[in-house]
């Protein structure tokens, strides 16, 4: 069904069609990628993420890469995020795929997209697993926490790079409102 799709789809002159139809080519094409780089190879030089306490827990298996060509989604790369500073243990991720990618196609570049990629993290509080599904810019936010017991606003965004002030509110609310984080009311930096 989805190469009949394709198919019908690519017979049409409209440039929409066309972007349609490449970008179902590509999220075909992105889970046979995804299949092959869980099981690749890979080192690590330990020395350039002397912050990650524990390298066991590096499993590419917990990675799903979404590619799409420029042309297709150009507007998603006027994205608020796509200067963020990541964490070091979202950094080794981006680097062995990027080496990953970089053996296939050696002439392309890539271009991350941020707030449409996901983190699944897993944490004890209270002696219960919880497992959070976030955003990059969100995770990075969090991530934060693990480093400093607070935070005000202006570290949060010297240590991100997340400039736009509505942008990381809504951040710092997803939080808050689960309770994740809090606000305290007396700090004033």
């Amino acid at each position: 069904t989805e190469i009949y799709f394709s198919r019908i789809i690519s017979d049409f002159e409209n440039s929409t069609f066309r972007k349609i139809n490449m970008l179902v080519h590509d999220l075909i094409n992105n889970n046979k990628e995804n299949k092959i780089y869980k099981y690749i190879q890979y080192s690590i030089n330990k020395e350039n993420y002397k912050d990650i306490q524990n390298f066991n827990n590096i499993s590419l298996k917990k990675v799903k890469i979404c590619n799409l060509r420029k042309y297709a989604c150009k507007e998603l790369l006027n994205n608020q995020s796509n200067n963020l500073i990541l964490p070091s243990e979202i950094i080794i991720y981006k680097k062995i795929y990027e080496s990953y990618y970089n053996l296939q196609f050696n002439n392309r570049n890539l271009n991350f997209i941020y707030d449409k990629s996901n983190v699944e993290i897993t944490s004890n509080i209270n002696n219960k697993i919880y497992t959070f599904l976030l955003s990059i810019p969100q995770s990075t936010t969090l991530m934060l926490f693990n480093r400093y017991k607070s935070l005000s606003t202006r570290e949060i965004i010297t240590n991100t790079n997340i400039n736009n002030l509505d942008y990381l509110q809504n951040i710092i609310n997803s939080f808050l409102s689960i309770k994740l984080i809090y606000r305290d009311m007396r700090d004033t930096r």
